[in-house]
């Protein structure tokens, strides 16, 4: 990968639920920078699944197509969200959902598909600089990262979050049944053999259990120096 005359590249990685995607799309906006939802990209492999246009071990004909596609995230209609788009077409609805993130667990553990998403994610690193957020940032995909974050909370916190974001969505859910499905996916994300959930080597960690969205915003701007924020 080339770096962009120093562009600024800020990673922000964690376990589900720690309000990475949001920080890390609302950190991006205040500077002026790429955002990178990788989590999408396994979700949009997952939705082919889904939709019956690739079958589950179709692993090579998955990542060929995406690595053609066209993704991008850009501003929702939603107050402070951003809409992920396949080949211009707004698509979040599509893959937020249960049987998407069961399906994209699965594949995400797939070593074939993990590297040939690497370019991918690489490619959506261009001028004026990007900001990643994901389980493997800033450990695998982008360990030259010029700013490493690690967004961590309670168990306990983040399924209380979980579960408020499904009854937002209208969706019945048991606050134990996610709590138990939070932790199975933790020990999973730690223990695969490949890209496991690790903080990575420089990272600045920031426990999200008793600060608001914004207050973790801040906190990770503090730590960064650009755009005269020094």
């Amino acid at each position: 990968m080339t770096k962009h005359n120093n562009a600024p590249l800020i990673t922000i990685d964690g376990p589900s639920a720690t309000g990475k995607s949001s920080v890390a799309w609302e950190v991006s906006k205040r500077l002026g920078l790429k955002f990178l939802n990788s989590g999408s990209l396994y979700r949009i492999a997952a939705y082919y699944v889904h939709s019956n246009k690739f079958n589950l071990d179709e692993i090579e004909a998955i990542t060929d197509q995406i690595n053609k596609d066209s993704i991008s995230f850009e501003i929702s209609a939603k107050a402070n969200s951003y809409s992920t788009r396949l080949n211009g077409v707004d698509i979040s609805e599509q893959i937020n959902n249960d049987n998407i993130a069961s399906i994209a667990s699965k594949l995400s553990k797939d070593e074939l598909l993990r590297r040939a998403l690497v370019k991918k994610q690489h490619d959506f690193y261009q001028l004026p600089g990007l900001v990643a957020d994901g389980r493997d940032m800033g450990s695998c995909i982008f360990p030259e990262a010029s700013y490493k974050f690690f967004l961590t909370a309670s168990a306990n916190i983040r399924a209380e979050r979980r579960h408020k974001e499904l009854q937002n969505r209208k969706i019945h859910a048991n606050f134990t049944e996610v709590l138990e499905s939070l932790v199975k996916r933790d020990e999973q994300d730690a223990t695969r053999s490949t890209a496991p959930l690790v903080i990575p080597p420089e990272a600045i960690v920031i426990d999200t259990s008793q600060m608001t969205l914004m207050e973790v915003v801040e906190k990770v701007l503090d730590h960064c120096c650009i755009n005269e924020r020094c």
